[in-house]
């Protein structure tokens, strides 16, 4: 039924915008050949035939008015008009050869036109709801369907104020790998802008994806090999591994996709038009260029993990120094005197990062600049991936017996722990406005899951 309405619809379009003939001018009084022809009365007339010659208060047009009226509609971007002269003059002047070059170019912008107000009608369901971008999607599909070929608008994945503007660092985009393992660091990793989620498929090669937060509208965004995933509005930065791990864009819906540069990086964060980049030709020097690929520049430092808040890039060094830096390179601080261990969060307001103590690992909170540092939480354990959040720490935990699971953490209540025996995960990302975390579980090929912070249950 849907299928047989849109092409309904169609074909009422097709007919509105090829069917336009035009067989007197446009406005003007109609001719002879438009009069109504009223039939025969039952009884003939006796009066005698009279024909009355009434001189027409119509001037003739001549092939020039005619072409100059068309070219006036062209360029009033009036197409329909366009048409209707260019068949006047095709019926009047037939020797015209031009004009048929010419209404074919109407009959394209015509069909431009439509197209046009299709991408307008698009964008604005898809700007004031995002429920329709189900229906647009249906659309799409019936569309298809015909043979007809159409340029669909772009529609973003995001609402005003969903919108990421710090990519891989921290709370977008988390891995438990270094950068030392990074052809590994792409296992897994994905980042949440909006209600969709962006993946890298370890199942399908490394494959890009994306779905929304519910597990829904799953789609495929590339089949190449994709690391060092960053998502930023309406593009999507990553290294392409197929090619020569080359750093490549693309919009998120997975169009355009776009070479930046031949630079090989070992880890990668967008930050305000700018790619900054562990350059992995060069020992992982940090390095940064245009989000264009030109301007690279040399910022000194061999780095093992990135991450930017406040024009200011954190990063660790291969000795384990946790350093910080203006964008542009200068004002290089020390930010704790602590060896950092594993990736380290940078919050609106604090940093959270581990070190070795004793037989176990701590997890320490300061602020920006490293100062007011307090402990969270120690366990004389190995923690293999942690995750701090406002009111828990998420950490994948191994005991001396080898097993491993997850751990959640009430930092309102340390002695408030709850074991996750059946799962294992290096990535999560925080649903803050649903109070949940999304979650990878290792045990189970990967399977997606959601664990809710109010009752502590998975589904």
């Amino acid at each position: 039924m849907k299928r047989r309405l849109f092409l309904s619809i169609l074909l009422i379009a097709i007919i509105l915008l090829s069917g336009c003939n035009f067989n007197r001018t446009p406005s003007e009084s109609p001719s002879v050949s438009d009069a109504t022809i009223e039939s025969p009365s039952s009884e003939p007339s006796l009066d005698p035939i009279v024909t009355e010659i009434i001189p027409s208060e119509e001037p003739v047009l001549t092939v020039d008015d005619l072409y100059t009226k068309f070219h006036e509609a062209e360029a009033s971007e009036d197409y329909i008009l366009a048409l209707g002269y260019a068949n006047q003059i095709m019926s009047e002047y037939p020797e015209e050869q031009r004009i048929y070059w010419l209404k074919t170019q109407m009959l394209i912008s015509c069909m431009v036109a439509f197209n046009n107000e299709l991408r307008k009608t698009v964008e604005s369901y898809s700007t004031d709801n995002s429920d329709h971008k189900d229906f647009i999607i249906t659309f799409k599909d019936e569309y298809s369907k015909t043979d007809l070929s159409v340029e669909w608008p772009f529609i973003h994945d995001y609402a005003d104020g969903q919108i990421n503007i710090v990519g891989s660092s921290g709370t977008e985009l988390s891995s438990g790998m270094g950068i030392n393992d990074y052809r590994e660091f792409r296992r897994e990793v994905f980042c949440v802008q909006g209600d969709w989620v962006y993946y890298i498929n370890a199942e399908e090669g490394y494959s890009l994806y994306k779905m929304k937060t519910d597990f829904t509208s799953r789609t495929l965004l590339t089949e190449n090999e994709v690391s060092n995933l960053n998502v930023i509005g309406d593009w999507i930065y990553f290294t392409d591994l197929s090619k020569d791990e080359h750093i490549y864009k693309m919009r998120t819906d997975g169009s355009m996709q776009t070479f930046i540069s031949d630079a090989k990086c070992s880890f990668m964060v967008v930050y305000n038009d700018y790619i900054y980049y562990a350059d992995a030709d060069s020992y992982n020097n940090l390095c940064r260029m245009k989000a264009d690929g030109t301007g690279i520049k040399n910022l000194g430092h061999n780095v093992e993990v990135i991450s930017i808040s406040d024009n200011l890039v954190y990063f660790r060094t291969e000795q384990h120094e946790l350093l910080c830096m203006t964008v542009e390179g200068t004002d290089i601080k020390k930010v704790v005197e602590d060896e950092s261990y594993g990736n380290f969060y940078i919050n609106e307001d604090s940093i959270h990062y581990m070190t070795i103590e004793g037989n176990g690992l701590t997890i320490y909170k300061c602020d920006k600049l490293g100062q007011n540092k307090q402990q969270l939480y120690h366990v004389d354990y190995k923690i293999n991936f942690y995750y701090v959040m406002d009111t828990h720490i998420l950490m994948s935990v191994r005991y001396p017996d080898r097993m491993e699971c997850l751990v959640l953490v009430d930092l309102n209540d340390t002695a408030n722990v709850t074991q996750l025996k059946d799962y294992v995960s290096n990535n999560v990302i925080h649903l803050k406005d649903q109070n949940k975390i999304l979650f990878m579980n290792d045990y189970t090929n990967f399977s997606w899951l959601i664990l809710n912070l109010a009752d502590n249950t998975v589904k």
